[in-house]
Order: C-alpha cells, then sequence, then structure tokens
C-alpha cells in the first residue's frame, strides 16, 4: 500500500525521517514555510522533519509547533502531540503540559486518545517528554 504522503514528498522533496541526516538550516527554514501549506498532508512531511528528535531545535520551531495544536487537520495535530513530547527542552515544559491536556478533549477521537496515552504516561513517568 503506498504512503499517503506521496504526493507530498514528491512535491516537497522530503520525507518521512527515518535515519535520514538532520535537516540544514535552510531545510529547516523551508520545512518552516510548508507548515503553512493547504494540503495537510505536506503539513504533515513538514512537521515529522521539525521533531526535536529529528531537527536541531529552534525557538521559531517550538512557536510553530505549538501554534499548529490548532490545526484544522488531525493528523497534523497528532504529529504535533509527538513532537512537543519528544525532546523539547526543558525551558518548554509547562507549555507542553498545557497543549496535552488542551488535546485531551479534542474534538477528533484519534486525537483525545493519543492525548490521554501522552498526559498518563507523563503522570505515570514523572517528566514531559515521553513519546
Amino acid at each position: 500500500m503506498p504512503s499517503p504522503y506521496v504526493h507530498a514528498t514528491r512535491r516537497t522533496g522530503f520525507r518521512v525521517p527515518v535515519g535520514t541526516p538532520p535537516p540544514s538550516e535552510a531545510e529547516v527554514q523551508e520545512l518552516l514555510r510548508l507548515t503553512y501549506s493547504r494540503d495537510p498532508q505536506t503539513r504533515r512531511i513538514a512537521v515529522k522533519n521539525l521533531c526535536p528528535c529529528h531537527a536541531d531545535l529552534i525557538d521559531a520551531v517550538a512557536e510553530r509547533l505549538f501554534a499548529l495544536t490548532a490545526d484544522p487537520h488531525h493528523g497534523v495535530r497528532i504529529d504535533v502531540l509527538h513532537n512537543l513530547t519528544d525532546g523539547l527542552p526543558h525551558r518548554y515544559d509547562d507549555r507542553v503540559r498545557t497543549a496535552v491536556e488542551a488535546l485531551r478533549f479534542d474534538a477528533h477521537a484519534k486525537v483525545r486518545r493519543y492525548a490521554e496515552y501522552l498526559h498518563e504516561r507523563q503522570e505515570r513517568l514523572g517528566r514531559v517528554d515521553v513519546a
């Protein structure tokens, strides 16, 4: 079965980051630009590549991730939840907790379930970085 990101990958040149080197500074800027795309799959590819576990974090990336917690596409919100709980610097911990808590009441059931799962792990492990 083909990846749901085939079109976005062809259009942007970015793919789901598995075993790839971190994006360069110029690529990070391009990925940030792509988070504004009308195509939700393009936004998802961008968010996946902006995960702190794959990309060097700059404040602009963190700020954009927090803004994307309100993205209209549930898949983007799920990807953002992963990013927020996978390696952000501790200075963002309070904002991450707030975002996870808010998304526990999201309109989409998958987002709610993932946010609840992350929240439970945060509580059990006593830390924010749990993805």
